[in-house]
């Protein structure tokens, strides 16, 4: 009899690929722009952090005439901000016999409990991800940068300088939302620099199309040449010069701007915004239970903008 594949099949080596691919949809797009910006530091104290704000200056300034009576003195309006930390984990844990065949090289993977840490530790990045994003107060941009969300224990109705710049567009993106935003931001009592622009994936097409081939007005249309790419949002991408950023978990009917640069004091500077971290990426082992290895991964920080005002977003447009 002839032997064959099906008769031979335990001699037949699996021909499998060493490593894991990882299909998991976790982008932690906003985490990475604060790094790659700088815009990450530690804190340098105890928590919950906390910074002076003067909401108000002195009101006694006049003209006067010849042996005018001198006014009432005027004084600063001082109101002090706190932002407590959110911490963060994930665990992982392997029992003692999948180490036993990992150290027999038994595995596709040539470290198995390295990569049940990775893996937490990307979770723990992307829960970080999407709280920065959301809504929750003092701890989500959505809520951070805002004109009626309290923050850091402050809230706009209370002093009014400790709003953002917030417009409901209500429709579609247009070349005169963007221009009347800059505007509203450079000017007072904002006095801003916005140093970039944050968006879902779809309204940077959005923008695309306000002057691109998808414009509904043929006069606003960019004149192509005979062989083109109208796959516009592929390239770099700016409004004034400022960079428009993709950020894939952001809700997709809002646009932030933001002001990166650093804010005076008498003392020096500051960030203007910083996630400030309490406790770095840390891994903690815990004690062998049940013949299984395991440990936490965790992180301290929050999102530390410095002067609210300066920043602006929209929301309510068209997805």
């Amino acid at each position: 009899m002839t032997q064959s594949n099906s008769n031979a099949s335990v001699l037949i080596r699996p021909n499998v690929a060493p490593g894991t691919i990882d299909l998991v949809s976790r982008p932690t797009d906003f985490f990475d722009l604060l790094v790659a910006l700088g815009l990450t530091g530690p804190t340098t104290g105890a928590a919950p952090v906390k910074w002076n704000l003067q909401s108000a200056g002195n009101g006694s300034a006049e003209t006067f005439v010849e042996n005018q009576a001198a006014p009432s003195a005027g004084r600063r309006t001082l109101v002090q901000a706190s932002l407590a930390m959110t911490y963060y984990r994930t665990v992982a844990a392997i029992t003692g016999h999948l180490l036993d065949n990992a150290r027999k090289n038994g595995l596709y993977e040539s470290s198995v409990w390295e990569a049940e840490l990775a893996d937490a530790v990307k979770a723990l990045l992307y829960l970080l991800e999407q709280n920065l994003l959301g809504s929750t107060q003092d701890v989500g941009i959505a809520s951070i940068i805002d004109a009626g969300d309290t923050y850091a224990g402050i809230a706009p109705g209370s002093v009014s300088a400790w709003a953002a710049l917030e417009t409901a567009v209500g429709g579609a993106l247009t070349a005169a939302v963007m221009q009347d935003t800059y505007e509203a931001l450079i000017s007072a009592p904002y006095n801003a620099m916005p140093g970039v622009i944050l968006a879902a994936v779809n309204q940077l097409t959005n923008y695309a199309s306000i002057a691109g081939p998808a414009a509904t007005t043929p006069q606003t249309r960019i004149v192509l040449p005979a062989q083109y790419d109208i796959g516009i949002t592929a390239a770099p991408m700016s409004f004034n010069g400022i960079p428009l950023k993709p950020i894939r978990n952001m809700t997709s009917t809002e646009m932030y701007w933001l002001d990166l640069t650093e804010q005076k004091t008498a003392e020096g500077t500051v960030p203007g915004i910083q996630l400030q971290v309490h406790r770095d990426l840390s891994v903690l082992p815990f004690a062998i239970t049940n013949d299984n290895m395991s440990a936490q991964v965790s992180m301290g920080c929050a999102l530390r903008v410095a002067n609210r005002r300066r920043h602006a977003k929209l929301t309510g447009i068209t997805a």
